[in-house]
């Protein structure tokens, strides 16, 4: 049997959601709120991957600042920095990937955040912190650099009809 079809028979037999988060829409919301141009961001390119059923949409926020005195999310539970592979960037969907399955995982239900390209910080205010240090535009597709967080909102699933929202998102 073929890759191909040993996938198409995997996603058949599995309940997975797909979490689809549009770039076009980062670029447009950090264009309008800073008032800048991110040329470095491709405009539309949608990334997909499947995550685990508990999961059913990730709500791409934005680029913040943070602070090492004063982090805004204060526990790194996952370091996906050694797992990269350069020869796929600029697509950091492994690492956003791993940093969401690991939050839920771990009980950040909220919102984490992606930083220095690889790790993933989240806390149990993070909704209340994340943007503690002001926005940023320090980030690099979707994830954040030196002490800067790209931030994600996780939305969970009821059913599968009915979503949770995260207020002020």
């Amino acid at each position: 049997m073929s890759r191909a079809h040993q996938e198409q028979n995997l996603a058949n037999k599995e309940t997975v959601f797909w979490v689809i988060f549009n770039i076009d829409a980062i670029l447009k919301m950090t264009q309008k709120t800073l008032g800048t141009r991110l040329k470095h961001l491709k405009s539309p390119r949608t990334l997909r991957f499947r995550l685990s059923p508990e999961l059913s949409q990730l709500k791409a926020v934005g680029c913040y600042k943070d602070n090492e005195d004063e982090r805004a999310l204060r526990i790194p539970y996952h370091n996906h920095r050694r797992q990269i592979d350069w020869s796929k960037y600029p697509d950091f969907t492994e690492v956003i990937r791993a940093c969401a399955k690991e939050a839920y995982e771990k009980g950040f239900t909220s919102m984490f955040g992606v930083q220095f390209y690889g790790e993933c910080w989240s806390d149990e205010q993070a909704a209340a912190r994340f943007n503690m240090h002001r926005m940023s535009t320090d980030c690099d597709h979707g994830v954040g650099k030196k002490f800067t967080n790209f931030i994600y909102g996780i939305c969970t699933a009821i059913s599968t009809h009915k979503k949770i929202t995260l207020p002020g998102i």
